[in-house]
């Protein structure tokens, strides 16, 4: 294109084509959703733009505020009905209207870039140029919608890992989406068809990249799922299956319980609370008074988060530590776009889908499967701990948190003045509830002592579970609570409900009488 031509478009009129189109309207109003989504902000935060009419050999063309579109492509759109995408099994409409949704969409953003368009005044199925390919993918595909299928189908000669890469983006931009059953929608499919771990870093970085609560909250609970669902809690000592099933706010009566003795024991009260007796923890805060607290057992930490902000709002000071024997895990791609992840060990327990779907799925893998053998060779691991991009929002005052991988079952050579592990050590003693007891009283025990040698002398130990009856209609706290004597016995101080049961004390024990050491009581 000559000088003249660029300063003549410069000085050309800038008509509004959207405005006089008959399905202008819905155009509009399906890229400010996209937009919207995209960007995890609310909706009309963005840039006005204007489409206008370009040269035919431009392709199409965006940069912010601004969309030029050839005369054709604008026609054969103009003429689709309301809401401006066409029916399925159309894959080279359903491209064409999501590349012109997806163009509006970005130029409201501030972005640039440009889409070949044919002859015929389609969108060619091709990458775009000058742009962000995943991002100018994913806003497509959102735009899709119902007809992200096709748009697929019409793209099959783009790389596999670039297109993975924008399903996922597109999934992370649908729960955020403006249209409540959107974001319902995508957040229903977390765990189940969209159940990725690759998903488990995207989720986390739109996290951060957003300040709405509301969008927040499903990120949060999407990241939550899919880690659930995907990531096993093997554990050769298990009699039943070991459920992840903590939550935000599970645990918030505990959380206080501990709270007050930490502020009481960092003040230097004296006595018992609770059957706690704070002068002797408090004995064994030095002059620092901060305190070292340990949340085992926690899944994601979304339980350790809520620990956290109790400690925190009680003026306690020190080190809140999380730890998860199966929170870490490694991402692997191979060259052809085959992707998966491997546990801590090395061995591949997700493989995702063959060729990329609309929603970014995967399924379970024993190690056995040819891929799953190439994937475990694989170089280039990218690790990846499953833990609650909440985590993010803890800092100050004083206080740290901080994950790690850690085994109950295995001692722990820097001693803590509080811990605590609620459901791992779970014992099953109500017949209203349907989980079934994870361990025998035997290795309940051994993890008793386990944890009882990682206290300080005064230390606290805290071990229950909180349950839901089969019926959904009372939730139950139950909880056993010791303290660590200045001779190294562990005794048992108090008891919430059932608590663990009878590896706790002596013939179920009694509240405040028991003290174990070396595997028994006295």
């Amino acid at each position: 294109m000559t000088a003249e031509a660029v300063t003549a478009r410069a000085a050309a009129p800038r008509a509004d084509w959207l405005t006089g189109a008959p399905c202008g309207l819905a155009l509009r109003s399906e890229a400010d959703d996209t937009a919207a989504a995209l960007s995890h902000q609310r909706r009309g935060s963005t840039t006005a733009v204007t489409c206008r009419t370009g040269a035919a050999d431009d392709g199409l063309l965006w940069s912010p505020g601004l969309v030029e579109a050839p005369a054709a492509l604008l026609a054969s759109t103009g003429t689709w009905c309301v809401p401006g995408l066409p029916a399925t099994g159309e894959p080279q409409q359903a491209l064409t209207v999501g590349v012109l949704v997806a163009a509006l969409a970005l130029a409201a953003l501030g972005d640039s870039g440009r889409w070949e368009v044919t002859p015929g005044g389609a969108a060619a199925p091709v990458l775009p140029r000058g742009a962000d390919e995943e991002k100018v993918l994913a806003a497509v595909l959102l735009a899709a919608d119902e007809t992200a299928h096709d748009v697929l189908g019409a793209l099959t000669g783009c790389p596999a890992p670039v297109l993975r890469r924008a399903v996922r983006r597109a999934y992370v931009a649908a729960l955020a989406h403006p249209q409540p059953a959107r974001s319902r929608v995508a957040l229903r499919q977390a765990g189940t068809v969209a159940s990725s771990l690759w998903l488990l870093p995207d989720l986390s970085t739109a996290f951060r990249d957003t300040d709405r609560a509301e969008v927040r909250q499903v990120l949060g609970e999407a990241h939550h799922l899919v880690g659930k669902r995907a990531l096993p809690a093997p554990d050769g000592r298990a009699v039943t299956r070991i459920r992840r099933s903590t939550h935000q706010g599970r645990l918030h009566r505990i959380d206080r319980l501990m709270a007050q003795w930490a502020a009481r024991a960092a003040a230097g009260e004296p006595g018992e609370f609770a059957g706690v007796d704070t002068g002797l923890l408090g004995g064994a805060l030095g002059p620092s008074r901060t305190l070292t607290v340990r949340d085992e057992a926690v899944s994601d930490g979304a339980a350790t988060v809520d620990l956290w902000h109790a400690l925190r709002r009680s003026g306690v000071r020190g080190d809140v530590v999380g730890g998860d024997r199966w929170s870490t895990m490694w991402l692997v791609e191979l060259p052809d776009g085959t992707a998966g992840a491997l546990d801590p060990e090395g061995r591949c327990i997700q493989v995702d889908g063959p060729t990329p779907d609309v929603l970014p799925s995967a399924h379970g893998s024993t190690g056995d499967e040819p891929v799953a053998a190439r994937l475990a060779k694989a170089g280039g691991r990218r690790r990846v701990d499953w833990v609650t991009p909440q985590a993010g929002d803890c800092e100050g005052a004083g206080l740290r948190l901080r994950f790690r991988a850690h085994d109950v079952f295995e001692a722990d050579r820097d001693r803590a003045h509080m811990i605590r592990v609620c459901g791992l050590l779970y014992r099953r003693q109500r017949p209203d509830v349907d989980a079934e007891s994870y361990f025998s009283d035997e290795d309940i025990a051994l993890a008793l002592d386990r944890l009882g040698a990682g206290l300080v002398d005064g230390g606290v130990l805290i071990v229950g579970s909180v349950t839901d009856t089969d019926d959904g209609r009372r939730r139950h706290t139950d909880m056993d609570v010791f303290q660590r004597m200045r001779d190294g016995r562990l005794r048992h101080c108090h008891r919430w409900g059932l608590g663990v049961g009878p590896a706790a004390g002596p013939s179920g024990g009694a509240t405040g009488s028991g003290a174990r050491t070396d595997g028994g009581w006295v």
